[in-house]
């Protein structure tokens, strides 16, 4: 019966402690996202309560995004019966992010991924096209990451994004997609780093100071 209570007590106690947690990430997280965007117009939607949430940011006219779509997703901290087993198969908050580029800045864009390895050899970091592109394995910083390239140009584009952001720790893919006239990002949600990281995503891909992306 103690054995129960003690339990049942330190559950509750996780249940509290973990939703205060998944509360401010969540705030803080999208507080970011608002803070670098600028939309004009915004749209949330809440995944499974404290789970996280997706959102939809439109952007100021004048920039070369069309939209801005993330999806932000928590480890349930909270539910520490599951939370062991989300942490060995999530292992850290993720925060997905697509640019829907305007024609202008989407003119010349050509396919290109810089992918962390380990993630790249999961199903969610598949690459569709990965055998009709050039590939270059690329130490950044200790942590072995994979080029995939269309041209040379995409490949510069790809090691400048390398150099602006200095040390790997939040991005785990960037991928440039002609098919879709996006540009997609796999971020590990770190609030404390997240920020600085975005500033240079959001610039990086707006394009190069040249205008292209290798064509």
């Amino acid at each position: 019966m103690i054995a129960l209570l003690v339990v049942t007590a330190a559950l509750l106690a996780g249940y509290v402690w973990g939703t205060r947690r998944n509360r401010r990430l969540l705030k803080t997280i999208t507080d970011i996202l608002i803070e670098r965007v600028r939309p004009t117009e915004t749209e949330f939607t809440n995944i499974g309560g404290l789970i996280g949430c997706s959102a939809t940011l439109i952007p100021p006219a004048a920039g070369p995004f069309e939209s801005v779509e993330a999806t932000l997703t928590l480890l349930p901290r909270h539910a520490w019966l599951y939370y062991p087993f989300s942490r060995a198969v999530m292992k850290h908050d993720r925060l997905f992010i697509a640019l829907a580029l305007k024609a202008e800045a989407a003119a010349g864009l050509e396919e290109g991924h810089l992918i962390e390895l380990r993630h790249s050899r999961t199903s969610a970091g598949c690459i569709r096209n990965a055998a009709e592109l050039d590939l270059e394995p690329l130490d950044w910083g200790g942590v072995p990451f994979r080029l995939y390239f269309a041209s040379a140009g995409v490949r510069g584009h790809l090691r400048d994004l390398v150099r602006r952001l200095n040390a790997p720790g939040v991005l785990r893919h960037a991928a440039l997609v002609p098919e879709h006239d996006r540009v997609f990002f796999f971020l590990r949600a770190d609030p404390a780093r997240l920020d600085e990281c975005l500033a240079v995503l959001l610039e990086w891909a707006a394009g190069p100071a040249d205008g292209g992306r290798g064509a």
